[in-house]
């Protein structure tokens, strides 16, 4: 279906083809999810998938780790309680157009050191071409952020603004929440779309599933020190200058 359609039924304005798939459609909960990379988008994805199904985020009686693909595999499974805008029937597009849309915005400093540690300094093939490739420092991720600087900002999602993840223009949101505050801002949405939030969900850190797959979890608030001096604060809050005006982050904050 065609953007401008599910634009049209949906009532959205300046719905973004490039970013419609971000787009997560919960029918039994009245919400639209809007995923953003390197912003908790899976374990939110996660924990939204408890909401719908039950369950809970427990480590009780699980195995300490788990491998790649029963991550992706679970993380799969999850995803699959919510549809992308083009999935949707006229019938639930319409529908759509009255669910409560949000999404969760992350500290622009954090997410840029994530993307750094996850895809680059972990050599991983696919972004093995990056400069700061391999290097766990503050040099390799200096040269990581000179490359964004150079035009590498578009190279991959996750480098991306979350600005530019979005399926529309911010004021197109019923919520735009902060990653660090997810438990009153998850609240908030919940209370808005009338389901509970269960107190077993442990909010302040990433899902138990995330916890259990080695590796995917990068620590990067607790890092910042180590990878930031004052020059690289003030390069990449240039950077994602828009990033901290839309999520209400002090680009002046250290930790």
């Amino acid at each position: 279906m065609t953007r401008s359609r599910v634009a049209l039924l949906t009532g959205t304005q300046g719905l973004r083809a490039v970013t419609m798939d971000r787009a997560h459609v919960y029918p039994d909960l009245r919400l639209i999810y809007n995923r953003i990379k390197k912003s908790g988008n899976s374990s939110i994805s996660l924990y939204l998938n408890e909401l719908v199904f039950g369950g809970g985020d427990s480590d009780a009686g699980a195995v300490s780790t788990m491998t790649r693909a029963d991550y992706r595999s679970e993380l799969k499974n999850a995803r699959s309680a919510g549809k992308r805008l083009d999935e949707l029937s006229l019938r639930e597009l319409f529908a759509a157009r009255h669910y409560y849309r949000f999404t969760v915005f992350r500290n622009p400093y954090a997410r840029c050191l994530s993307a750094f540690l996850d895809k680059v300094a972990s050599a991983k093939r696919r972004y093995s071409h990056f400069p700061g490739a391999g290097q766990q420092d503050m040099a390799g991720f200096s040269d990581f952020v000179r490359f964004l600087e150079s035009g590498g900002l578009r190279a991959n999602k996750h480098f991306w603004p979350q600005c530019h993840l979005l399926m529309a223009p911010p004021d197109q949101f019923d919520q735009i929440g902060q990653l660090e505050n997810l438990r009153d801002d998850l609240s908030r949405v919940c209370a808005e779309i009338g389901v509970s939030l269960p107190a077993s969900l442990d909010l302040s850190k990433p899902h138990a599933l995330e916890r259990r797959y080695q590796g995917k979890v990068q620590g990067a608030t607790r890092r910042l020190e180590s990878f930031y001096d004052e020059s690289l604060y003030s390069r990449v809050a240039t950077l994602y200058r828009e990033d901290f005006a839309v999520g209400r982050y002090d680009p002046d904050w250290r930790p």
